[in-house]
Formats: structure tokens, sequence, C-alpha cells
């Protein structure tokens, strides 16, 4: 039995079996008959005409368009960089990722035998080398696979779909001899997909570097559908975003970077090391020139800081230390690179706790800007108790190992600069002579940064207290007297957008969504710097979606809403999930009392506190009374009331406010009492809608602590469900209609006027201007209803709902901006009045709906950032 031959190369025969002939002109000459090739076809090929072969042809994608699967470099690999590849494998095909120099030698053959093992080898001058076997990876034929090779600065590593194999290669030839990746293998029906390759983006003159990132993201950004800009964002080319963003901030300061340095051109095409750069916090003053030159310096006395855990450590030790650093005990400067080469030390030494070891870089700057000097950091680990030698523990030690002293032992001051005997005040001595509340403070954040966890000292209000990282995971306020809300970052200390040190929180939210943090911050870029005024809010409004807790974007949003070029489609179009997602929850229970007004018989700076946690209200009465404006009718399903110690109302009314006046809803006598010191007492709630909620609060018992107060609420919860207060929104709205009259008396709110068309197909629209929450719909008929109608629900450039039939009231429950009344089987149609109840929401009440939704349980965060948007 003959073998069928290969489509293709049956193709190229016939295709120059059937050329036309030319002469020198290039006049047609003759031409041939090709009817005579389908006769053969099906002998050599299988395939019955021409046409056949040309639509069972594999398309090659534009990635893997390169002749042989070979792809050459443009750039010389260093570490830090990774090759990616993917492809599709059936069962039985033999594979292999390889990186070959200028002469065709494998510097590493990374071969692929399904189902038996993987073999690493190398080819060079003297042949084939060492073979390193390992396991081959379990999958499935017809799936698509992933191979990383990945650059370090003496080893690869290689990942297959992710995971690491179990073992790595070493360099045996020089990696900046590589100049090409091939890709081998292929038979039965293994195919090759895509290819992602290092690149080299940047040219060695500064501005004409700057100028051409420019002119890339301009190209890709400027102008362009949002789909686009979205896209690209998502892409590897998308670096230039943030290369984009350095040089510009090392321009305007003044300086340029010496782009022919090899250690900065690494840095600046590095991605990973430039998202770290540009994502893990401010740079006080802007001065990037400063980041990148230690950075680089780094690198060129440590290789390994191009990679892992020691990389990390190099941007945060630049980021920190491009602003002086000053010691603590002698006020000079700390010398950052010295700071690396110690850390990095001790990270080989295996000194600090594991937690370090995952750190991202901006924890990590936390840890490497400590005002300890090294030798006092060496003292720390030295010294510590063994009963806090824990990541939960070791801040606190401070409390054990520092004694609280307004006086030292020869009476003098702590506010006298002889207090430490005019020597430096290191952690050692600060042991020895104690202190009050910051040294206590800096003690507790040197003792926890000499092993590796975040900390840093916090300002209150005639207080320092400080703030660590507890087990590596949970930032925990420590000699604290007035909560996070009142501690800001101590003077010294770089922060991230504000120095309020509830900030910190939302900073470490927005890095454990590293990716999502990245794109939005380039989407943010981009809206400032690239986008044309009426599609900023697009963008920026995306990237709060992407990331909620980047603050910078929020910061701006509102800004956004006012560029003239922006239309309400899109405006309409971007707000309209929040909107949908809104009117999802909106019907589940949730604290309803958080952020609104109170008002109490006395004291009330205090009493504005008690609807957050971490309040405080007292009153020295045996009787008081506090009121709570919910602001809108709302359905109560629970009270709860967190008492101040012993000092609880022995009896109580609660009031709610129905249709302006107060009735008795609950007492002393429903509740349920949780505990005696600091109580909670819980009550059940009721059916009717309350807007206001009053307690009236008698026989006070006196406070255990100052004897002077007799009634104190720590926190009062209302758990319950929001009503709208309904309204006729289509009133006075723009109205269009195919009959003569143009039907403004339909939206008039005179139910005398009227409204007809003698159209046998009518129709009515209704414009709302805005979106809205709609409820029903009510149809003001002359004489009886006319015919039959279908009621189309429009929003955001479509249709939401379409309901149709007989009718006079629709309920619709649905977003809208606008809705069309199509009128049929009549004559004629005679109507007085439409009106259209619901709520309207103004963007910046879609916006503040977005807030809630993110951060209903960071009410700090909630505040703040509703205050942006108001």
């Amino acid at each position: 039995m003959t073998e069928k031959l290969a489509p293709v190369f049956v193709l190229g025969f016939l295709i120059l079996a059937s050329a036309r002939h030319y002469d020198d002109d290039k006049a047609v000459v003759d031409e041939y008959d090709d009817s005579w090739m389908n006769e053969i076809l099906p002998t050599l090929t299988g395939y019955d005409t021409l046409d056949h072969i040309l639509e069972n042809q594999p398309v090659l994608s534009p990635a893997l368009s390169q002749e042989n699967n070979v792809y050459p470099l443009d750039k010389v690999l260093a570490a830090g960089d990774k090759i990616e590849v993917w492809g599709t494998y059936q069962r039985g095909s033999k594979f292999s990722v390889n990186l070959k120099d200028q002469n065709g030698r494998y510097l590493i053959h990374v071969d692929f035998r399904p189902e038996y093992e993987t073999v690493l080898n190398s080819c060079l001058s003297t042949g084939w080398g060492q073979e390193i076997r390992c396991a081959f990876p379990n999958f499935r034929a017809g799936q698509q696979f992933k191979v990383t090779l990945l650059c370090q600065s003496s080893q690869f590593r290689i990942f297959f779909n992710d995971e690491e194999l179990s073992v790595t290669f070493a360099y045996r030839a020089a990696l900046s001899s590589a100049v090409k990746v091939a890709l081998e293998g292929g038979s039965n029906g293994l195919t090759w997909d895509k290819v992602s390759l290092p690149r080299e983006l940047l040219p060695q003159d500064f501005n004409e570097s700057l100028k051409k990132l420019q002119e890339l993201v301009q190209h890709k950004t400027s102008g362009q559908p949002f789909s686009n800009v979205k896209n690209f964002v998502g892409t590897e080319d998308s670096l230039a975003i943030f290369q984009w963003q350095l040089l510009t901030f090392v321009k305007k300061q003044g300086h340029t970077l010496d782009l022919s340095d090899s250690s900065i051109r690494w840095l600046l095409n590095s991605a990973d090391a430039m998202e770290k750069i540009m994502t893990s916090g401010d740079v006080q003053n802007d001065r990037w020139k400063e980041v990148i030159e230690i950075i680089a310096e780094i690198t060129r006395q440590d290789a390994n800081a191009k990679e892992g855990v020691k990389l990390n450590l190099a941007i945060a030790i630049g980021l920190t230390f491009s602003t002086d650093v000053r010691s603590m005990a002698t006020g000079s400067i700390v010398d950052g690179i010295k700071r690396y080469h110690n850390y990095a030390k001790w990270i080989d030494e295996r000194v600090l706790f594991d937690q370090f070891y995952s750190l991202n870089v901006w924890l990590m700057r936390y840890v490497v800007g400590s005002w300890a000097e090294d030798e006092e950091l060496v003292w720390a680990r030295a010294n510590a108790l063994e009963s806090h030698r824990t990541p939960d523990k070791i801040a606190d030690v401070c409390h054990s190992m520092v004694e609280y002293n307004l006086y030292n032992k020869d009476g003098v001051s702590v506010h006298d600069p002889g207090y430490y005997y005019y020597k430096p005040v290191t952690l050692e001595w600060i042991h020895t002579i104690g202190g009050v509340c910051g040294a206590i403070s800096k003690f507790g954040t040197g003792m926890a940064q000499a092993f590796g966890i975040p900390a840093t000292p916090v300002g209150q209000p005639g207080h320092c207290a400080y703030i660590w990282l507890k087990n590596g995971l949970t930032w925990t306020l420590g000699n604290d007297i007035s909560g996070w809300e009142a501690s800001n970052i101590h003077g010294g200390i770089q922060y991230s957008w504000r120095v309020e040190a509830p900030f910190m929180l939302m900073m470490h939210q927005a890095q454990e969504m590293a990716e999502g943090y990245r794109v939005s911050e380039k989407l943010r870029i981009v809206a400032e710097s690239f986008s044309k005024p009426g599609d900023r809010f697009e963008i920026l409004e995306e990237a709060t979606t992407i990331c909620p807790q980047n603050y910078d974007v929020w910061n701006i949003l509102k800004e956004s809403l006012s560029a003239e070029n922006l239309t309400r489609e899109v405006k309409e179009k971007c707000l309209l999930s929040t909107l949908l997602k809104h009117e999802e929850v909106r019907n589940q229970q949730s604290n309803i009392a958080a952020f609104k007004s109170v008002k109490a018989s006395i004291n009330q700076n205090s009493a504005n506190e008690i609807l957050r946690e971490g309040g405080e209200w007292v009153s020295s009465n045996k009787e008081a009374w506090i009121e709570i404006d919910l602001g809108t009718p709302c359905t109560i399903d629970q009270l709860k009331i967190h008492w101040w110690g012993q000092s609880k109302s022995k009896d109580y009314d609660i009031m709610a406010e129905v249709g302006g006046q107060f009735v008795k809803v609950r007492s002393k006598y429903d509740e349920q009492m949780d505990g005696w010191f600091n109580a909670w007492s819980t009550i059940d709630g009721w059916e009717m809608k309350t807007t206001k909620i009053l307690f009236k609060l008698r026989e006070g018992e006196l406070d255990y602590w100052y004897h002077k107060y007799y009634l104190g609420v720590r926190q009062i919860v209302v758990l319950g469900i929001e009503h709208y207060i309904e309204e006729v929104v289509s009133m006075n709205k723009p109205i269009t209609t195919n009959s003569d009259d143009n039907g403004r008396t339909l939206v008039d709110g005179n139910k005398q006027t009227q409204w007809t068309s003698q159209k046998a197909q009518s129709w009515i629209e209704i414009d709302l201007e805005q979106l809205c929450t709609v409820k029903e719909i009510l149809l003001e008929w002359s004489e009886g209803i006319d015919g039959m109608q279908i009621v189309e629900i429009n929003a955001g450039g479509s249709t939401q709902k379409k309901v149709g039939g007989e009718f006079t009231k629709i309920p619709t429950d649905s977003v809208a901006s606008g809705l069309k009344i199509a009128l049929s089987s009549s004559s004629s149609y005679s109507l007085q009045e439409i009106e259209v109840f619901g709520i309207c929401h103004t963007a910046i009440d879609i916006l503040k709906m977005k807030i809630a939704m993110n951060f209903n349980e960071s009410p700090y965060f909630k505040k703040n950032l509703m205050h942006l948007v108001e």
C-alpha cells in the first residue's frame, strides 16, 4: 500500500506545475488546464481537491511564523530574564525546548519524553554533556502546556505549567552567548502555539528612550477604544508604561540615567524588577534616579541580587534609601548598600524568621528601613528574651526589656538631653536605662526588624506607639493608647499615599492582590498622562474595579467625571454594573447605622464615634438619650449595644420614628445580655419601617475606673435593610412620541391633561436623563386600557427588561435610564399621565455604592474614600 504524501509537499509541487508563464514584459504567454490535478490528488494525499488541501492546512499564529520554530533573541540574556513557550500535547509526542548559540550548539536542551522522563543536557564544542534526569510532568493529551526557562545568576530553573521541575541546570557556557530559542519535536500532532521572549526596548540614549516609550504608549492608548487600552495593559509591551513613568520622574528632577550601563539597562528591561519598583510604595521627593542607581550598584556587587528574595531586598533598599535613613543612636546616615549586604548575609545564614523570605518589596521596606544600626540588630538577635523569640511576640518584647522610667537613676528627666548620659541611644542602651513611650516603641520596632519582621513607630496625640506585622501576616498596633485612626506614620518613615497609619492597611490589601494592583496602576498612568479627557473616567473606573484598594485612582476619579467630552453613554455603561450589583446586595442585611448621624444629650463629639468599632461615649448623668438618624426608611432586624465597662443602663426604652412620630418599640426587658463587664446587649428588631431610633437611658451604674460616669457606650450596631424613598422620576423629563402630540403632557404631573394618538402602531419614549432604580410604572388611561403595551426598560445602551400585556400598573424593579412604551392592537390611544416611580442616582451616588460594597468591613477607608468622591 502506497503511503500518502504530505499535503504541503504536494501543494508546492502542484503550484509549480500549474504556474502561468510570463515573458520579459510580464504579459501572459499561455496558461495550463489545472483540472488534471484533481484526478491524482486522492491517490497522492488523501484529499479530494486542491481547495480541500488549502482548507485543511494548519494556520500558524504570527508569533510562531519563524522558520523551523527557531526564534532569534533580540537582547543579551541576563539573570531575571525568562523564556515562555506554549504548545498543545498529543500522546506519544516527544518535544524539547532549547537555547542555542550562534554556532547552533545547545546551551540547554530540555527534552520532554512523555510518560517517561525529562532530560536536561547541553551540547557544546566537546559534544553532549552529562544528562540530568527527572520525572516527566503529568498532564493529559489535548491540553495546552507552558514551559518556562528562568535565567538566574548561575543556573536555569525550569517550570512546566508553572510548577518547577525537581532539578535545576547549572550554566555550562556563558548565558550571554545564547542567540536563539529552538523548539523541536511536533510529531503525533503536537503543535507549538506561542512564544514569549525577553526583549530590549530601550535605546542607550536617555532622551531617545523616553521619546520612544512615549510614542509606544501613546500609540497604544491615546484615542484608542477602551477595549484596546485594557488589552494593552495586559501585554508584555505595557512594561513601557512603567518605564516611561520612571524616566519621566527622573527627567522632572532635572536628571538623566546612564542607559549604556548594563546594570541599569537590565533593571529597566526586567519586567519583574520594574513592576516591583513602581508598585511598592511612594518615593519621597521623587528621588527615582537614586532608587535606580542604588539597586544597580547592588546588582553589580552581588549577582544574586537579580532574583528571588535578594532582588526584593535590593529593590526595598533602593526605594527606602533613596532618601536618608538616619540612625536613632547617632543621627548619622545609615549606609543602604552596607545594609543590603548584611541582610543578604543574614538571609544566607537563615537567622531571620521564616516569614521574612516571603515578604513582598513593600513590606520589606519596613524591615530594612530600621533606625537601628546593623550592629544593634545583631545585638537584638543575640539578646532577645527566649520567651519572645517568635514572630507573634518579638515586637512586644519591648514591654519586658525596657523599663518605663520618667527619670534615670540619677534623677535626670527623660526630657533632658542628659537622660541617656549623652551616649548614643542604641537598643542596648535603651534596654539598660529605660525610657518612656518613644523609647519603648522604637525598641519594639527595632527588635522586630532584627528578625526580619516589618515594623514602624507611629505617632499618636502626645504619645508614640508602633505597628508591626504580627506573625508576618497581620498589622498590629502596639503600645497603643489612641487606636488606629489617631495614629500617623512617624516622621522620618516613608509612607504610602498618606501619613495616616490606617492607609498602611489599605496598601497591604493592594499588595496582596499584586497583579491587579499593577494593572490598576498602569491604567491610572495611562488615564493621567496619555488618554483624552473624555476617555479618563472609563479607564479609571475600570482601575477601581480591578483593584479597589488603589487609593491614587480614587483620588483623581471624581475630576474625570467633569470632562467635557465624557459622554453620557460611556458614563452610564461604566456605572451600570455597579448599580446592578448594588441592587442585588441591597436587600441583604448589613449594619445600616454605620456613618449615619448621631445626636446625644451630652458629649456630642464622642457620640459621633459610637457607630463604628473603637468608639467611646460616656455620661456623668444617670439619665441620657442617644438618637440615630438612619436617613432613609429601614427595616430593623436587630440592635446591639456594646456598653462601656460596667456603666450600662439598668432601664431603657427604644423608640422608633414612624411617620414623624416616635413610638416605643422595645425596652430593657427585651434584651439578651452577653457578659457583665464591657457587655453586649442584643435586642430583636421590628417590622415597621423606621427612619430614626431613640435610646432613652436611665439608672446608670457608676464606672469602675474614674467613679464619675454612670452611662457609657462603645458601639451601637443596627442590623437591617435600607429602603429607598421613592418618587416620580419621570416628572418633566424629555419625552418623544411618533404621534402629532409631542407627549409633554404625559409627564407634567397634571392628570387633567390628555395625550392622544390616532396611529395604530404608536410609541412613547421617556428619557430619565440618569440611571434610576425603577420600581413601577403607572399608566393613567383616559377611558380604560387601549390595546396592548410592550414596555422596554433601557440603561447603559442595553435593554434591561421587557414586558408586554394590558397595563395600568407595571412592576419593574429594574435599573433604567430610559423607557419605551409601544402601543398596538387599537386604532387610537388616549392617556392622561405616565408616572415612573423609583429613585435617581448621580454618578457620585453610584461611586459611593461601589466604595460601600468594597469597604463595608473597613469603615475608615469607606469614610475617607467617600470624602474623595463627594
